[in-house]
């Protein structure tokens, strides 16, 4: 159905950000199963020129604009942002089953992502949006179960996957045990955020709010934005630019072609004097922080929604977003909430850069019209090598097979084995996302996936394989779920990996069938944490088992071969020092898998 904003609001603020309370977290279709607020909310109809994304502009302004969907990170579940802590890695933030997470996203091209793996995140609860200045983040997080709605922001440091240093934003932030704060934008240099908030005192809605730091763990009390970004209906989801000159955001106000329009505006000449010398205090709530808002225009904005507006540069040469537009296009992109980039393309002649092909890869410099002509020579090949090892025992392994595929095809393009001394070597072509697996015929498997960026001029590239005797899997449930994984399974810190829980029995599976003819028996035992009672959990790692049982039978492997039983929570792992009660428990939940030979 078309979203429209008076119906949408309780959608956005209690589910868009890490808040699945108030809807079916799958948005084919999406149900508001809560009470919608009334707003006095009455947008004006947006009337003016679309972008010429034609060629035609090309030979007018020497540029053009491309809007297209997302390659390799849209699916039928919803992605909503990406938060850049570098010009091609973000933290992406998606819907998986009935929770929201964050993964970390590498941007192959401007219109291609591939994920590669989660971050560990010790709170409990949906993850919202992240913003990063350096290593410090400021992200929502809102609570898995309990009040609809609810949102708090914390801080932290984001290092190494891991995010550390999580605090409470405390007070001035935050409002109540009851309130929404979410969609944290940090300007540039960090000392100030700006964010969405139900607080009282606003123009309508939801309002954008901004508070400055006062000491490392205080901020100040949050000013509103103003009539210039700000209107009697929601407005959300605001983006600073990396040069602290425009603030993006989303609005159902102002002038909207339909729905949820995104919008841009500069900041005034008082507000960047304010951050340039450190005086934030001289900021009022009188006056003015920004000038010249403006609709970002179709085929940008559509009479669907778009949502989250963010960009690694200043926002010029690529700008991405979220959009259900696609459930009108059902060919273009899976559906739900898909992520969408607008490219600024410029003609190989002016940017001169073969590199560059027909997009602009990155946040391009002004162009002189004396610019020599550039050559950048960059091998479209690099090898993959190094060795296989048995990971208990970290001895080679000679003779192990190597199999490669290019997901999501599941057919296997190349193979290799190991040599005498375990050594193995792979000719791969760049902007490819490849899955390789090595496995024994005594052992089980292990997989790694890489995808080198074309314009990368490595050529050689390590890893080693360590293939167990005891394969730990870790597919990731629901709680007190058996059937419905989420996507992702965990790796060996409970850290979400980006091998999803299909791939993972593909290749259990074929490990299996290739090596029957020496295998008497597959025990499968499955673990759980310690939540409820012995007798409960018992039944949880039963049914666990078998549901890996079911499946690999489904993928072919005969069914004698395979022997499941449960030890639920009476076989634990040992915590780790400084390990989260909730990172621990992740790694509890596991199927515990040992080979049999004849």
């Amino acid at each position: 159905m078309k979203m429209k904003s008076a119906k949408l609001y309780l959608l956005i603020l209690a589910a868009v950000i890490g808040f699945s309370s108030c809807i079916k977290p799958v948005t084919s279709p999406k149900e508001v199963i809560c009470p919608v607020p009334v707003q006095d909310c009455a947008p004006t109809q947006w009337k003016g020129m679309p972008y010429d994304s034609t060629k035609t502009n090309l030979e007018i302004a020497g540029f053009r604009y491309a809007f297209r969907p997302v390659e390799r990170v849209n699916t039928v579940n919803d992605e909503w942002n990406l938060a850049f802590y570098s010009t091609n890695r973000a933290l992406m933030t998606v819907s998986d089953g009935d929770r929201q997470v964050a993964v970390r996203t590498r941007m192959v091209k401007p219109d291609r992502g591939t994920i590669e793996g989660g971050i560990a995140f010790p709170l409990p609860g949906h993850v919202g949006c992240v913003s990063s200045a350096g290593e410090n983040i400021v992200f929502a997080v809102s609570p898995d179960r309990g009040e609809p709605g609810r949102s708090d922001l914390y801080s932290g440091v984001f290092r190494n996957n891991w995010i550390t240093n999580i605090e409470h934003m405390g007070a001035g932030v935050h409002q109540d045990e009851h309130s929404f704060e979410s969609h944290p934008a940090l300007y540039p240099g960090g000392k100030l955020v700006f964010f969405t908030s139900d607080r009282p005192y606003g123009l309508g809605g939801t309002d954008i709010w901004f508070s400055y730091k006062l000491s490392d763990a205080e901020w100040s009390e949050p000013i509103n934005c103003g009539e210039s970004i700000n209107s009697k209906c929601d407005d959300l989801t605001p983006f600073v630019t990396n040069d602290g000159n425009r603030i993006y955001f989303s609005s159902a106000g102002h002038e909207t072609v339909g729905g949820y329009d995104i919008f841009s505006a500069r900041f005034s000449n008082k507000f960047k004097s304010a951050i340039a010398t450190n005086n934030y205090k001289s900021l009022q709530p009188d006056d003015i922080f920004f000038e010249a808002r403006r609709n970002m225009r179709p085929p940008l904005n559509t009479e669907w929604d778009e949502l989250f507006p963010t960009s690694p540069g200043n926002g010029d040469s690529l700008l991405y977003y979220s959009s259900n537009q696609a459930q009108e296009y059902t060919a273009r992109a899976p559906g739900g909430f898909d992520l969408y980039v607008r490219m600024k393309i410029i003609p190989l002649e002016i940017q001169n850069a073969k590199a560059y092909r027909d997009i602009a890869e990155a946040e391009l410099p002004d162009i002189d019209e004396d610019i020599p002509e550039i050559t950048i020579p960059i091998a479209p090949n690099f090898e993959l090598s190094g060795k296989v090892y048995n990971e208990e025992t970290e001895q080679i392994i000679p003779n192990t097979l190597l199999t490669v595929k290019e997901p999501p095809n599941p057919k296997i393009t190349q193979t290799t084995k190991t040599n005498d001394v375990g050594e193995y070597a792979l000719t791969l072509e760049k902007d490819i996302e490849y899955e390789i697996t090595a496995q024994s015929e005594d052992l089980f498997f292990d997989t790694f996936t890489i995808n080198i960026d074309g314009l990368d001029t490595l050529t050689q590239k390590t890893h080693d394989f360590y293939i167990p005797v005891t394969l730990m899997l870790r597919i990731n449930f629901p709680t007190d779920k058996y059937d419905t994984p989420y996507r992702f399974i965990l790796d060996s810190n409970g850290i979400e990996s980006n091998i999803t829980w299909q791939t993972e029995l593909d290749n259990l599976a074929k490990n299996i069938i290739d090596y029957t003819e020496n295998l008497s028996r597959l025990l499968l035992v499955g673990h759980t944490d310690e939540v409820g009672t012995v007798e409960y959990n018992d039944e949880l790692g039963q049914n666990r088992v078998g549901f890996v049982i079911s499946e690999v039978i489904k993928r072919g492997v005969p069914a004698r071969l395979l022997l499941g039983s449960s030890a639920g929570e009476l076989k634990p792992l040992r915590q780790r020092e400084g390990e989260s009660l909730k990172m621990f428990r992740m790694r509890l939940r596991r199927v515990e898998l040992q080979k049999t030979l004849k």
